[in-house]
């Protein structure tokens, strides 16, 4: 790819310097751009051409609007400025730099619901001093530009020249940086579903182990109750079997979907909201014909149902989670509905937190999304009359 791009860099140059007709190196250049652009980016051709154009066009648009400002500003030095080399040579760095400069812009509004938002606006802010500066600089030394004093006009063209480059250093820094951010936040999101399924095979263990620890005792608890009635104590043994039916009522699952890992997941988190308090009310159907890869079944259910019981956990009254889950026409409908103290601000289907610690608040969420894309789902939330909503939609 470096080797392709090297080649693709040297066309342009070579079609910049030694085509002669505007409109002929106009297409060329759009078509050498067009070339690298199919190299990196999956676009249709005519996609391809129009963003291709759209680019150059910019670029052009740049050199001048910038050739008119130092026409209006610079009226008696304009012809000397673009005719002088080095000074020439300055004019398109600055030229290079705005475009630069508004190419991240676009880049930043266009993918502002992607890996950007790592990076506040704040931040943004601060880092657009930079190139702000590197204008400000480039345009004053054009302005006091040292025609006669050529060891000092070398020295403003390599000064030039490193400021460009810096700009062009930063922003790649920038990007380096929000992969690195999103490779943490992957890792995160790995990491929670890694525990979230580890949970579960506990749970699932404990059960077994419960079971078979019930299969065991079940033998002595029948010879109790024979021995009980052959001695004619028939008070005893209902009071016996009463004891002992209603500890078999309390262990055993509430929820029997006819999936595995749903039962598991739902009956874990649903003992555990009853020791913290609080009160679940579901509505789910028959769900073996469902066909969602376990893993992901695990990640959706046990953040939803965990952000739901956290929530929960901080109310003082009203403590219910409910929980609606059915499948119909080959879709898994997944909706959860908890109270709040506080109205969640949700901007752009995302909570908007108040935490200290942001990049760990919504894991739980993001892991959410990324399971629901993965099938081409939908998934809504918002927050209204004191009741947080959210619903999942996963076609299989």
């Amino acid at each position: 790819m470096k080797s392709i791009t090297f080649f693709v860099s040297v066309g342009f140059f070579l079609v910049a310097i030694f085509v002669p007709y505007f409109w002929i190196k106009s297409i060329l250049i759009i078509l050498v751009i067009v070339a690298a652009a199919k190299i990196y980016y999956d676009t249709t051709i005519l996609q391809n051409i129009v963003i291709s154009s759209i680019y150059y066009g910019i670029l052009v648009g740049i050199d001048y609007l910038l050739m008119i400002i130092f026409e209006l500003l610079l009226p008696e030095k304009y012809s000397t400025i673009l005719h002088n080399t080095i000074s020439g040579t300055i004019v398109a760095l600055l030229c290079k730099t705005l475009l630069l400069l508004l190419v991240v812009a676009i880049w930043k509004m266009w993918k502002s619901e992607d890996d950007l938002d790592i990076i506040s606006n704040k931040e943004w802010i601060c880092l657009s001093f930079f190139p702000l500066l590197t204008i400000v600089s480039m345009a004053g030394m054009l302005y006091g530009f040292p025609y006669t004093d050529k060891k000092i006009s070398n020295i403003f063209l390599v000064i030039a020249f490193g400021l460009t480059s810096m700009n062009f250093l930063v922003f790649y820094l920038i990007h380096d940086v929000v992969h690195r951010e999103a490779a943490i936040q992957d890792n995160r999101l790995i990491q929670e579903r890694t525990k979230n399924q580890m949970n579960i095979y506990r749970n699932m263990q404990d059960t077994y182990e419960r079971q078979r620890k019930k299969s065991h005792d079940y033998k002595n608890q029948l010879i109790c109750i024979q021995g009980m009635l052959a001695d004619k104590k028939t008070g005893e043994t209902i009071e016996y079997i009463t004891k002992l039916t209603g500890n078999l009522v309390k262990d055993m699952d509430v929820v029997h979907t006819n999936h595995a890992v749903v039962d598991a997941v739902i009956n874990q988190k649903y003992r555990y909201a009853q020791m913290k308090g609080i009160t679940v009310i579901m509505m789910v159907n028959d769900l073996s014909d469902l066909s969602i890869d376990e893993e992901d079944l695990v990640t959706v259910l046990s953040n939803i149902l965990d952000n739901a019981i956290e929530a929960c956990e901080n109310l003082l009254e009203d403590k219910i989670v409910k929980l609606k889950i059915t499948t119909d026409n080959d879709q898994l409908l997944i909706a959860v509905q908890n109270p709040v103290t506080e109205p969640v601000l949700i901007v752009n289907n995302k909570i908007v937190t108040s935490k200290e610690d942001k990049k760990e608040h919504g894991i739980g969420l993001l892991n959410i999304f990324s399971v629901v894309e993965k099938y081409n789902g939908t998934c809504a939330i918002q927050c209204k009359n004191g009741w947080f909503h959210l619903t999942v939609l996963m076609p299989f």
